[in-house]
């Protein structure tokens, strides 16, 4: 056993501390400070000694000298066994708040720890001092940058530095709360005289794990598709929401969650009151819990399948529906690629698991949709990953068929209203044909596909804005959708079942014959522009290409002569096919005149 310092003097005590630690004589620390006759002195001269064991947690200290980082940590774990506990936490957090490091930072936890569970009174404040901090140090670490990764070079992202200190960081603080989950998850059902101690550290615990869900583990890849190995990032992921399992009362309790409630009146203190949990005032009145990280939880949920024995089968489907679309707008709305994707695939899950046309078309009155369609078409078109825009649009034409007939119809109406890209207008209109198959397919073909709704919709997307002088390059894709649309009814609908006949004069003045102008116009326009690059071509060969090429009233950027021709040449090309349409139209109009 180790000798007590001579007359138990406290400064001579930290004194020999400072000299073996600045030493490095490691075992002659742990020796001292676990001597039990040197009890007194540690609890009085805690606040100096762990800032002088402190000054030792560094990277540095952890890289070269571990022993020396060991001694210090036992000898903060021993001041929190010894100390008063309200004191150790006060110099704790004051080291804890301000680290040099990760390593200091996680060092202090276990301290912390220590201190916390031996507390006797304001327990609840000392929690949420230490949550609080340690929440505040995890978002303050760097995100990885967005590169764009697809499929398996995902995996990549565990090599990225910031990747791993993440991980290693969410490692290390799930040892920190796990203790105060078990006590909470024991006790919250029980009859104790503290439960409302207990269920106020719930709040604070639920309230911290929906917290450190959010950045920055949004920003890493969670998914897992039960075949390979998981990630560091799945695995913290899945510990946090199992740990949300054990303490919350019902995992769904906030799917219609939309924000904090800062101010309102009696009656709508009255009518929240009437509507929530009680369990639920402690979030509502404050910004307890940010969107995004409720978000991240419905997609583990829902989407990886996290907690499945414990969903609620009480709740509507569509209700479920609906808020789970709220959510993934809340991601489809972020650029980053790996929280987008996470948008992508909530939004997918929820979506097969309903059947089509089981959404009432009053439920289109729910601003959650239009919202969602707006992020969702914006994926499909701007996201920079292809994998991504290619599910977008998966995700769209499915969404779209979950509704019953005058929702579809009035999604397709609002649709072309709102949606100014022309690839996707073509898109839509594409799956507008699809709808009409299935509802010509019928025997009784709905109101809402056929006479003057049919026709007022399709003209919609039969669109020239300026006539014969619209840009048909800019527009190619939602016309040659629009003329394949008229072909496949004037085919599919001999009969006249949609009425689609009665107002063939009306597309013939109002589209064709602009269209057929257009075309002319157009068509001259870019054989002008393609003779003109040949005589500069001729004239210097070896110049720099002077001709200019407009689209949709932007000139394009300076490019080579070769890829001239080539835009030219396509642009070309679609007149061609939408001449080619216009013929086929043309004979199915001249046939049934003839008949």
């Amino acid at each position: 056993m180790a000798a007590p310092v001579p007359e138990k003097n406290s400064s001579q005590f930290v004194s020999l501390l400072s000299q073996l630690l600045s030493t490095n004589n490691s075992e002659k620390v742990i020796e001292i400070i676990q001597d039990k006759e040197n009890k007194q002195i540690i609890k009085d001269e805690s606040w100096e000694i762990v800032r002088v064991a402190c000054e030792y947690l560094t990277l540095d200290t952890y890289l070269k000298s571990r022993s020396l980082f060991n001694s210090c940590e036992t000898v903060l774990e021993e001041i929190a066994r010894v100390a008063l506990p309200e004191e150790a936490l006060l110099e704790f957090l004051e080291q804890i708040e301000s680290p040099d490091s990760d390593e200091k930072f996680s060092a202090l936890l276990k301290p912390l720890q220590i201190v916390l569970l031996q507390l006797t009174k304001r327990k609840e404040q000392s929690l949420s001092w230490c949550l609080s901090t340690i929440k505040t140090y995890i978002k303050g670490v760097p995100i990885p940058e967005n590169q764009n990764l697809e499929g398996n070079e995902k995996l990549l992202m565990d090599a990225d530095p910031n990747v791993q200190r993440i991980n290693d960081l969410y490692s290390r603080i799930s040892v920190f709360y796990k203790p105060f989950i078990e006590n909470v998850a024991r006790e919250v059902h029980g009859d104790i005289p503290e439960k409302e101690v207990i269920e106020k550290q719930r709040q604070l615990l639920i309230s911290f794990l929906l917290h450190i869900l959010e950045k920055p583990l949004v920003y890493l890849d969670l998914e897992w598709n039960s075949e390979g190995a998981k990630s560091s990032a799945r695995v913290s992921a899945e510990e946090i929401v199992f740990c949300l399992g054990c303490i919350m009362p019902d995992v769904l309790m906030f799917l219609d969650y939309d924000g904090p409630i800062n101010e309102s009146s009696e009656e709508d203190d009255a009518e929240v009151s009437s509507n929530l949990d009680g369990s639920l005032h402690y979030f509502i009145r404050e910004d307890k819990v940010p969107t995004m990280s409720l978000s991240v939880l419905y997609y583990l949920i829902f989407a990886e399948g996290l907690l499945q024995h414990l969903l609620p089968i009480v709740y509507d489907p569509v209700f479920v529906f609906r808020s789970c679309l709220h959510h993934a707008s809340v991601l489809l709305k972020n650029p980053e690629v790996m929280i987008l994707k996470k948008g992508l695939l909530l939004s997918q899950a929820v979506i097969q698991k309903l059947p089509d046309k089981k959404i009432l078309s009053i439920e289109l009155e729910h601003p959650s949709y239009r919202q969602f369609v707006d992020v969702l078409t914006h994926a499909m078109v701007y996201c920079g990953v292809e994998e991504c825009r290619k599910l977008a649009g998966t995700i769209f034409k499915s969404f779209l068929f979950k509704f019953d007939t005058k929702g579809r119809y009035l999604l397709m109406c609002n649709l072309q209203k709102t949606v100014n890209h022309s690839g996707t207008l073509g898109y839509i209109i594409t799956l507008l044909k699809d709808m009409i198959r299935q509802e010509i397919a019928q025997k009784d073909l709905p109101n809402f596909f056929q006479g003057k709704c049919l026709y007022d919709l399709v003209t919609g997307y039969c669109r020239l804005p300026n006539g014969a002088e619209s840009d048909l390059v800019e527009l190619a894709d939602e016309i040659i959708s629009a003329l394949n649309l008229l072909r496949f009814l004037l085919l599919h609908d001999e009969k006249n079942e949609t009425c689609i006949w009665d107002h063939i004069k009306s597309f013939e003045k109002g589209y064709f014959d602009p269209l057929r102008e257009g075309l002319k116009l157009s068509r001259a326009h870019y054989k002008l522009k393609l003779r003109e690059l040949s005589e500069e071509r001729q004239k210097a060969p070896g110049k720099r290409s002077e001709v200019t090429i407009t689209v949709g009233c932007q000139q394009l950027p300076d490019v080579p002569y070769d890829q001239k021709v080539f835009l030219i040449n396509s642009a070309l090309n679609a007149f061609d096919l939408m001449e080619c349409l216009l013929s086929h139209i043309n004979e199915c109009i001249e046939a049934k005149v003839s008949h």
